[in-house]
């Protein structure tokens, strides 16, 4: 994921995508944008991760965006 977008608490400094500290999503937000990719840009794919794997990175995004 941090190629593309950044996330403080993951050192992640992606400028393709955006930044997931500005945005603070909710989990359920980035499991949805994990499993329909960048449908507006093709950007990003779909179903990077899936099952549990979605759930937990999706999780961990939303406890820790913008410094949570």
């Amino acid at each position: 994921c941090g190629s593309c977008h950044t996330l403080a608490h993951a050192e992640a400094t992606g400028t393709v995508g955006p930044s997931l500290d500005v945005l603070e999503p909710e989990a359920a937000t980035v499991e949805t944008a994990i499993s329909a990719g960048g449908a507006w840009t093709g950007a990003m794919p779909a179903d990077i991760y899936s099952g549990e794997q979605a759930e937990q990175v999706a999780e961990y995004v939303a406890a820790v965006a913008g410094g949570g």
